[in-house]
């Protein structure tokens, strides 16, 4: 039911390793259509640093979201996802550096 299962969890020694494996993992989702791989403004560099090594390779183009003009990001990643190019939307439930919010379950609708 609602409970975590002990295969849904990984323990790793720091969000730039755990990104970094996701990074590679999912690479493949990124086709000529679904190429944007969608992180936040201002977003902690250890989710970020990963996705920028995907793009440099030529894998994709990182897409770089910023709030809308009253600081919804939930709003803004909606707009974005709207585009229909992204293949992956690495956001975290809150923005590091003043604590907003972000509505995953929204954002996932829209993936």
């Amino acid at each position: 039911g609602d409970h975590v299962q002990a295969d849904e969890v990984a323990v790793v020694p720091s969000t730039a390793y755990a990104m970094s494996l996701a990074a590679v993992s999912l690479r493949d989702r990124l086709t000529p259509s679904r190429h944007a791989i969608v992180v936040l403004h201002g977003q902690n560099h250890s989710n970020v640093m990963a996705w920028q090594a995907i793009c440099e390779g030529g894998r994709g183009e990182l897409s770089i979201v910023h709030p809308n003009d009253v600081g919804d990001w939930t709003a803004a990643l909606l707009t974005r996802l709207a585009i229909g190019d992204v293949a992956i939307c690495a956001v975290p439930p809150c923005h590091w550096c003043d604590g907003a919010l972000i509505d995953l379950v929204a954002v996932g609708d829209a993936c």
